[in-house]
């Protein structure tokens, strides 16, 4: 058991070196707070990618030429849906736009649910249109015209970091924003019922189309748990190493 002297001794030293304790108490507090906001936020990142790609099909499938995304037709869902196992094959348009006044890209993706003339934008995207005085439209330029499109609401902080810099359209008016035709399409989703054969047919769509990218949802979710779990180990050598 400890004495009462032990810990009289071990008060009167603290009080008496208590600037150096008070300055290493401070030190080590803003360590850990600083350690503690950056997990937190890399977590919440995490959570939201993770619900993000568990919401959408069990396989997506991209496309590729000389390095660079490529698009497709409807060749590639006949193709695909005469593969076993798969239920449903769907094309949707998504893209990129660059915002010159700000020097920011908005993330495009469609909803059905939206008229011609309507968008929902994200916070980071009301807030950079905001500044330049656009706040009940928004005027998309494209090589052959200008598109304006009216800013129905923006999206809840509930959403989430992802929809952050996202804008959903109508799918035609998406089309025309990224000059797209109507049977061309940015991605597939691919549905498949039995969860024991995504990563199969995830394959015979790679070896259909070699040139095509199939991800399936455990793929996705793993490579996002990896990628956070390698910057977080990382993290945590150099603070136990300083």
């Amino acid at each position: 058991m400890i004495s009462r002297n032990f810990i009289n001794y071990a008060v009167v030293l603290l009080f008496k070196d208590k600037k150096d304790h008070l300055f290493s108490f401070c030190l080590f507090a803003l360590i850990i707070f600083v350690l503690s906001s950056v997990l937190f936020i890399s977590s919440s990142i995490q959570h939201d990618l993770i619900s993000l790609v568990k919401d959408r099909s069990n396989i997506v499938v991209s496309a590729f030429r000389a390095g660079k995304n490529d698009l497709m037709h409807p060749g590639y869902i006949y193709d695909i849906s005469k593969i076993d196992g798969v239920a449903d094959v769907r094309g949707v348009v998504d893209g990129e736009y660059y915002f010159v006044q700000k020097r920011v890209w908005f993330h495009l993706y469609e909803d059905d649910s939206l008229k011609e003339d309507e968008m929902i934008v994200g916070e980071g995207v009301k807030a950079a249109m905001n500044e330049l005085y656009y706040e009940g439209s928004f005027n998309f330029l494209t090589e052959e015209r200008m598109i304006p499109v009216k800013i129905l609401k923006t999206m809840p902080k509930q959403s989430g970091l992802i929809t952050n810099n996202a804008i959903f359209l109508h799918p035609k008016t998406l089309r025309a924003i990224l000059n797209l035709k109507d049977e061309e399409y940015t991605k597939l989703y691919v549905e498949v019922p039995n969860s024991e054969e995504i990563s199969q047919v995830a394959l015979k769509i790679e070896n259909l189309y070699p040139n095509s990218f199939a991800v399936s949802i455990e793929d996705e979710v793993a490579n996002i748990r990896h990628l956070y779990y390698y910057k977080g180990g990382i993290f945590m050598s150099i603070y136990v190493s300083v």
